[in-house]
């Protein structure tokens, strides 16, 4: 997962990248500049929390060390948390704070388990585990972090404290829940809800989030090759799909305001692009180039709702 961060009033970008590793590029005149290695032999999933003028970023390396990385674009420190051991596998991992201090969670796959783990920052701080997961995916939303068992069935546990407290249940049979401004999304059974009301059925449905655009609440996620969205105040259950088929589509941590967001995009290198909200930094959507980027999205969703239509009077 990638991840989006307002900077000076400049759009940043954090991403792995095949040979540089760990890398940051930032977006100015509309147009993304040279990117920066931050720190080489990452591949995979790494975590990443601002704070003020600091970013704090968790990333697990090639040769078995999690390393913590703090500073900003041009002055960067890197301390080893730790050697990896048995949990090298590491799938996802967030930071988050607490009473004043930084707390780290992430899923592993240890043999045939998939663990939910907690780490508090500081010296000496030894991993603790949270629980038995059934996927590596969880998501961190108003001081709760949501996750689904072994058994599928959804829950949380509260963050306020030196580690994630016992879960409460949610939903049975459900993937991981999430939840966005007081809404709360989730499949069960091929079928898509929000706020427990059945709004879709898609049998490729899978990573389902919320999205807000335009002051509308969105039901988002992928649907094999595509991206799907319905309104939450839409008077039908049909679904609309956004094609990119030369790009595959994946999700984008977006931190704003000192929140955490979530939205769908695609990236081809010269240009990224978000879905739902074209442009989720609204001081970056002034420049023709991005009110063009911006139509042509528009109107690719408008065709898309007329060809399924027609499809449905042939």
């Amino acid at each position: 997962m990638d991840y989006l961060t307002e900077e000076n009033g400049v759009m940043a970008h954090y991403f792995c990248h095949r040979g540089d590793g760990l890398c940051r590029r930032s977006a100015r005149g509309g147009a993304w500049q040279e990117h920066e290695s931050i720190l080489r032999g990452v591949h995979g999933s790494f975590g990443l929390y601002p704070d003020g003028s600091n970013l704090h970023i968790v990333a697990p390396t090639d040769n078995s060390e999690l390393m913590y990385i703090t500073g900003s674009s041009g002055s960067w420190r890197r301390f080893i948390l730790k050697k990896l051991g048995d949990d090298k596998d590491i799938l996802s991992i967030q930071i988050y704070s607490s009473c004043g201090k930084l707390h780290m969670l992430y899923s592993v796959r240890i043999e045939n388990d998939i663990y939910l783990m907690h780490c508090k920052f500081g010296s000496n701080s030894i991993p603790d585990n949270v629980s038995k997961l059934n996927s590596g995916e969880f998501f961190i939303s108003n001081d709760c972090v949501y996750y689904t068992l072994p058994d599928k069935c959804a829950v949380y546990s509260s963050l306020a404290g030196d580690k994630p407290s016992s879960f409460v249940r949610i939903a049975e049979n459900s993937s991981v829940p999430y939840v966005y401004d007081g809404h709360i999304a989730f499949i069960s059974e091929k079928k898509i809800f929000l706020d427990n009301r059945q709004v879709c059925y898609d049998p490729k449905a899978d990573g389902i989030i919320i999205a807000e655009y335009d002051g509308r609440i969105y039901t988002v996620w992928k649907s094999g090759d595509f991206v799907r969205y319905i309104c939450s105040d839409s008077q039908t259950n049909k679904a609309f799909s956004i094609i990119n088929p030369s790009r595959e589509a994946k999700l984008y941590a977006i931190w704003k305001n000192g929140r955490c967001f979530y939205l769908y995009g695609s990236d081809s290198g010269s240009e990224l692009t978000t879905y739902i909200n074209p442009a989720p930094f609204g001081s970056h959507s002034d420049s023709s180039r991005d009110q063009l980027r911006r139509r042509l999205e528009e109107m690719k969703q408008e065709i898309n709702r007329l060809r399924r239509q027609l499809a449905d009077y042939s």
